[in-house]
């Protein structure tokens, strides 16, 4: 008989064939052959009735379902077989692009000798570097500003003769002559030092002011205790330069207890403050005098000022200060969040700091920003870790900070602070040896963004040291660069040397070849090592028996004739073994024996990662979306079916992919999405569909852009993919009503949008006129009104044959507006008029006061979103095409306001003339389509119709023999789909 052939890994896709090719009897036998079982109480009746199989996703599994005679009823708590079948996409595809035959080049080496010997950095000219040994309290000052004040009040030695005069000429005897009163010292003091970790930039003084008000008082009058919170409270007393454990806490009601630390509002923990609370609430029951001495200035005190007397210190930038009212601790809070953020980016520009460092660069910040505590924050943040005895920006997080410095390096100011920076961590570490120096140098121009690539000179250098000499100090050295790098994403692309500079490394340390290979050093690993299998060779990923499996693609045709269910995906490798895992990090290693299965993952996974020599695949298992009715698998891959209130529209997966451009130049599409039917032959053809208003199609850092030109101007549109985003605010950051619920939307046709307002210089090409009120070419078009803009569409679409201009829907726009971000805006979550046009008298999230403009400003007059699309926050006001639509909290696809004539449209973005608030990314507002006013601008769109030509209509599409249903709202036809058939 031929037929399909099963092996010891026959599973789901297996079942469904045999129900789907053999009669029910054969299939139900040839099922026990397989493993397979009928649940007891399901036996079959005497009159087989007819079994459909459809996979039901709210069981995520496969339903068999029977379906009786006519006339006759089903039994209503029949029970059915379930068995689990997934459906598995691709949702990310990064090529790694590193070549794995790579020569050794000999590029002129600065940092070595003739002798092959490295020589040292110059350090040469550099300031010797600052030591920064700041006390809390100035010595000279401990009586007047700490110690008098913590006393009290008293009679003192001085003769008061005016209380004495006074009171002879009442007639008063004078039993006691009378003394002035004044401050004096406490009678006995007990300092108490916190000894948390976060509070390590501040121990140094710390341990100098304790000592020195020991040294006023005198041993018999103070004692200095030492506390710390880890887990269990931990007393200590302080005695001839030894730590001893404190026996018990109880002090005479004349001690004052002086605390030198934060009370808990620095630290990580937030229960920190309520153990100070305790304290202090314990020798307060002793008639305990407590006061605190800060070293910075707390944003809450409301629970610590019953218990502690809070004492500033001037000299770290606090002067005393009353309790601050809610907007202005919020004020604050944002000024120290900004400030803490620069000071961590600023530690990122180094390869660790110590305390003395940290110190000179928070120097560095402005001087308002004094006084908050930003060297403990630094210490403990998350993005920070240990490194030996000093700290270290994490590797996962200098991405970041990279785009932080890349994105503020075009102001001049900005350039010359990071030069001030660089010349103070030069001389901060020109005590360190030659290679961490020339590493440092390396790297600091990469860091801070004025280079997307590391200069190769340093890199080669300890090539040729491995290589040449075999040095196994440079190996070792190496060994740890890559391990303090090993998480940081964004420099392993930055340069053509690593992958043989990690190569050579392993050579030379075998007994370390188990550690993590760095992302795109594989190949040369595997061809230093021995890892090649020789030429490339095809697998693919299946899904089988509830678990993906990686299966070598067989040249026999008799294997891959008949496939149960198709591929998940395709790659070639020359690597003899794989790497993959649910997670980017730790991924498994597995040889790749000769025509062997691999599993991938394990049962119930949701994703997996799967890498080679050339790229990272990203897998992921995709449950039923809320709009779908059915979801299924035919040869073309995963579909599902919308329900009838989204449309009974058909979309498919489309799987990451690449094409090409008329330019010859590789389009790649990262990440999978959902893409209407009608669309989905041209967007998986090799060649990139162009419109046919194109004059130019080509690609830059942004994506895909089609120019057209009338006459001498040209405008330039931005290609948009599909992809689904969420739309409008929350409930807690919602400004109006409107902007709620924040929802999620699926976009499923791409378009086009200008990556400008339309100018007036466009304007006048088409239409012959400039109505504008401040007419310069380069600005935005303003006073036209919704119909004139109309007519401005229907005129330029005349110009090509096929051509369809209109302007964006209010989901279109929010979708290109945000960029893929969640903020505000699409450039984070304040806005300041040096970055948008609009009233810098009315600034968001705190940032101060800037520039009003009071007029329109050029269409490309500030920095591009993500996307490459100028000025969708501010300027002029944006017709949408359609009305504004009521939000719901469930998903949509592809909504659309009211279009009705007449009905009032939507403006979005905002103007020069409003307020930062009114140009966040969820602002709505609507205007009569007939009115024409001096804000009111538009940008152009472009819709996809064109590729509609080449993709099939859904509706009228057969399924074909190896498709898959899945839903739980099945349509009837779905239900008999082998009659159908």
């Amino acid at each position: 008989m031929n037929g399909p052939r099963l092996g010891r890994y026959a599973g789901l896709a297996e079942l469904l064939l045999l129900a789907e090719t053999f009669d029910e009897t054969t299939a139900a036998r040839m099922a026990g052959t397989l493993g397979f079982a009928r649940r007891k109480g399901t036996a079959a009746p005497a009159s087989e009735p007819e079994q459909t199989f459809v996979i039901n996703l709210a069981t995520d599994g496969l339903q068999s379902e029977v379906t009786a005679d006519e006339g006759e009823a089903p039994e209503e708590d029949e029970p059915q077989d379930v068995i689990d079948l997934a459906f598995w996409v691709v949702q990310k595809r990064m090529p790694l692009e590193v070549s794995a035959n790579q020569t050794l080049s000999q590029p002129s080496d600065p940092a070595v000798d003739e002798a092959g010997e490295p020589t040292r950095v110059a350090v040469s000219g550099l300031p010797p570097f600052p030591a920064r040994d700041q006390p809390l309290v100035a010595p000279p000052r401990l009586d007047s500003d700490l110690l008098l004040p913590l006393g009290g009040v008293a009679a003192g030695r001085i003769l008061d003769i005016p209380a004495a005069v006074t009171r002879i000429a009442r007639g008063e005897l004078l039993h006691e002559v009378p003394r002035r009163r004044e401050f004096c010292r406490p009678h006995e003091l007990v300092v108490v030092i916190d000894g948390s970790a976060h509070l390590q930039p501040y121990k140094k003084a710390v341990w100098a002011c304790a000592k020195a008000l020991c040294a006023v008082l005198g041993a018999s009058r103070s004692r200095i205790w030492w506390v710390e919170f880890n887990g269990e409270d931990r007393w200590c007393v302080w005695r001839g330069d030894k730590v001893r454990a404190l026996p018990n806490r109880a002090l005479h009601p004349d001690t004052t207890l002086l605390v030198l630390g934060d009370l808990g509002t620095l630290a990580p923990d937030s229960g920190a403050v309520a153990r100070w609370c305790a304290v202090g609430r314990e020798f307060a029951a002793m008639g305990v005098a407590t006061a605190a001495l800060l070293p910075h200035r707390p944003l809450r005190t409301r629970a610590l000022t019953p218990w502690f007397c809070l004492v500033p210190t001037p000299e770290a930038g606090c002067e005393p200060w009353s309790p601050l009212g809610r907007e202005q601790a919020e004020a604050l809070r944002v000024l120290r969040d900004n400030a803490l953020t620069r000071l961590v980016a600023l530690a990122s520009l180094t390869i660790q700091f110590n305390v003395a460092l940290l110190w000179r660069l928070a120097d560095l910040l402005p001087e308002e920003t004094r006084g908050f505590g930003l060297p403990a924050l630094v210490w403990h943040h998350e993005d920070v870790e240990d490194s030996g005895y000093a700290k270290r920006v994490k590797g996962s997080a200098r991405d970041v900070y990279r785009h932080y410095w890349r994105a503020g390096r075009t102001a001049a100011a900005e350039e010359h602070f990071l030069r001030r920076a660089e010349a103070l961590i030069q001389a901060a570490h020109q005590h360190l040896n030659w290679a961490l120096r020339a590493e440092e140098a390396t790297f600091f121009p990469f860091a801070s963004g004025a280079t997307g690539t590391l200069a190769p000179e340093f890199l080669e250098m300890l090539v040729r040291r491995m290589a040449v000499a075999g040095d196994q100090d440079t190996a070792y050295y190496v060994r740890r660069l890559v391990a303090r790098l090993i998480d940081d994403v964004g420099v392993w692309t930055a340069s053509e040397v690593w992958p043989r500079l990690v190569a050579h490394q392993r050579a030379l340390m075998p007994a370390h070849r188990h550690e993590a290979i760095p992302p795109g050093c594989e190949a040369e690993v595997a061809a230093m090592e021995g890892g090649l299998s020789g030429p490339f060779k095809g697998y693919a990923v299946m899904y089988r028996a509830g678990r993906l499996w990686l299966e070598p693609e067989s040249e026999d045709p008799t294997e891959t004739a008949y496939q149960p269910r198709r591929p998940i995906t395709r790659f070639e490798t020359a690597l003899a073994y794989t790497l993959h895992g649910p997670e980017p990090v730790g991924l498994k290693r597995t040889v790749l024996e000769e025509n062997q299965r691999v599993a991938l993952c394990d049962t119930g996974a949701g994703s997996c990662i799967v890498r080679t020599e050339r790229e990272v695949i990203t897998l992921a298992k995709i449950p039923l979306p809320e709009p779908a009715a059915t979801m299924g698998e035919d040869r073309l891959g995963v579909y599902l079916d919308l329900k009838p209130e989204h449309g009974e529209r058909r979309l498919r997966w489309l799987p990451p992919g690449a094409q090409t451009l008329p330019t010859g130049e590789t389009w790649r599409v990262p990440e999978g999405a959902w893409v209407d039917a009608r669309v989905y032959a041209a967007l998986t053809q090799p060649d990139f569909p162009v419109p046919p208003w194109a004059h130019q199609v080509g690609r830059d850092v942004y994506g895909v852009f089609a120019d057209f030109e009338i006459g001498a101007v040209t405008q330039r549109m931005r290609w948009i993919l599909p992809g689904t985003f969420w739309m409008g605010e929350s409930e807690e950051t919602a400004e109006y009503d409107d902007e709620k619920p924040r929802h999620q939307v699926w976009i499923t046709r791409p378009f086009w949008l200008a990556e400008t307002a339309c100018s007036q210089a466009l304007w006048q090409a088409v239409m012959g006129d400039n109505p504008s009120s401040n007419q310069q070419p380069d600005h935005p078009v303003e006073r036209v009104s919704h119909v004139d803009v109309g007519k401005f569409h229907a005129r330029l679409s005349g110009l090509w044959s096929g051509a369809d201009f209109g302007l964006p829907s209010e989901v279109q726009w929010e979708y290109a507006c945000r960029a893929g971000t969640t903020t505000a805006f699409s450039f984070g979550n304040t806005a300041s008029s040096e970055q948008a046009n609009f009233n810098g008298n009315y600034p968001y999230g705190g940032t101060p006061k800037g520039v009003y403009r009071k007029q329109t400003v050029p269409v490309q007059g500030f920095d591009a979103n993500d996307w490459g699309l100028f000025q969708m926050h501010g300027n002029v006001w944006e017709w949408c095409r359609d009305g504004q639509r009521t939000y719901h909290g469930h998903g949509v696809v592809d909504p659309l306001g009211p279009l009705r004539e007449g009905v009032r449209r939507v403006v979005r973005g905002g103007s020069f003339d409003d307020n930062a608030r009114s140009c966040r990314s969820a602002y709505r507002n609507a205007l009569a389509p007939g009115l024409t006013w001096l804000l009111q601008g538009f940008r152009l769109a472009g819709s996809s119709w064109y590729l509609e030509e080449a993709t099939e209509r859904p509706q009228q599409a057969s399924r074909s023999a190896g498709e898959r249903i899945s839903g739980t709202d099945i349509h009837p036809s779905a239900r008999h789909h082998k009659e159908s058939r």
